[in-house]
C-alpha cells in the first residue's frame, strides 16, 4: 500500500485527514473534495510525486499497492469518486470496456483521431447506395484505408451516425 507522508504525518494522520477530503453524493459516491485535476481526478502530492485520489482510497481497501500496470477503475464512472467499493483494480483493457460498455467513449469527430466527419460519413453510405463505386475508390477520395469504408458500410464503425 502507498505510505502517504504528508506534511509528516503518520499513516493514522494522513488517513484521518484523506477522509475529511471526502463528500458524500446522492448516488454514493465519496466524492473528493480536495484538489482536482481537470478531468475530475482527485490529486494528492506525496513526496514529490502526484497521485490520484482513488488509488489511495482502492489502495486503503486492498491493504496493498496496486499491481504494477493495473488501474484503480470506477464502477460508478465518477472520476471523483473514492468509495472504495465503486473502485476495482483493473487492467487498461478492463478500463477500455467499461467505457464502451457505459457509452463514454469519444465518437467520431470528437475523436482525435477521426479523419472524418459525420457529413463525409452519411455522403460515402449515400454514395454506396447511388453509385456504382468500390469501396477503394471511396477510400482513396476520403483518405482512409478500404478497410475503413467497409467497417462504415457495415456500420461497425460510425454507428451513432
Amino acid at each position: 500500500m502507498t505510505t502517504p507522508r504528508k506534511r509528516n504525518m503518520t499513516l493514522e494522520e494522513f488517513n484521518s485527514w484523506f477522509d475529511t477530503n471526502l463528500v458524500v453524493n446522492d448516488s454514493g459516491c465519496l466524492e473528493w473534495n480536495g484538489c482536482k485535476l481537470s478531468s475530475g481526478y482527485g490529486i494528492i502530492r506525496i513526496s514529490g510525486k502526484n497521485i490520484r485520489a482513488h488509488r489511495i482510497a482502492l489502495e486503503r481497501k486492498l491493504g496493498r499497492k496496486i499491481v504494477s500496470g493495473m488501474l484503480a477503475c470506477h464502477y460508478c464512472n465518477n472520476p471523483s469518486c473514492c468509495n472504495p467499493d465503486h473502485l476495482r483494480e483493473g487492467s487498461l483493457q478492463d478500463n477500455m470496456d467499461d467505457k464502451v460498455a457505459s457509452d463514454r467513449q469519444t465518437k467520431g469527430e470528437t475523436n482525435g483521431n477521426s479523419k472524418l466527419t459525420v457529413e463525409q460519413v452519411i455522403d460515402i453510405r449515400n454514395r454506396k447506395k447511388t453509385e456504382t463505386i468500390t469501396n477503394q475508390q471511396l477510400a482513396d477520395t476520403y483518405g482512409v484505408k478500404k478497410a475503413c469504408i467497409a467497417k462504415i458500410l457495415r456500420r461497425e464503425k460510425w454507428v451513432h451516425v
